[in-house]
């Protein structure tokens, strides 16, 4: 496995299905962020921590090898998140969900400068995006 004994974040809890799937190993701790509760899961796997509020207040946020996001997919919160990382030199992989869901996440996705790889054929049809921050 790629990761074992991380800290892995998953930004956008919604009903918890990306928490779940980044819990798959449970040698690492999933931290899982949403702005409101509206998780459906009853009984998560105990490597799984909920949170509500920012993540960018989390210290522990940028020495996470792989960071998980699916938010509100308007576009500016991703390009927000993105130069939060640039900022903030994070070292790592960031997974963007829905990278060619609408115009704005088409556009932000086309944005980015940095090494990123689509992802789209190995992920869903509204786009899967990787990109490696360095």
């Amino acid at each position: 496995m790629c990761f074992e004994n991380h800290q892995l974040f998953d930004i956008g809890t919604h009903i918890g299905g990306s928490s779940i799937a980044l819990a798959f190993n449970s040698k690492n701790v999933v931290v899982s962020y949403d702005v409101v509760n509206c998780r459906e899961l009853q009984n998560p796997p105990s490597n799984i921590i909920y949170e509500i509020g920012d993540f960018r207040l989390d210290s522990e946020v940028l020495s996470s090898p792989l960071i998980f996001i699916d938010v509100d997919h308007n576009g500016r919160d991703e390009t927000m998140f993105h130069e939060f990382f640039i900022k903030n030199k994070y070292r790592g992989i960031v997974v963007w969900d829905d990278i060619h869901l609408n115009p704005d996440m088409k556009h932000f996705w086309n944005s980015v400068e940095l090494e990123k790889l689509d992802l789209t054929a190995i992920g869903h049809e509204t786009g899967t995006g990787l990109i490696i921050y360095n």
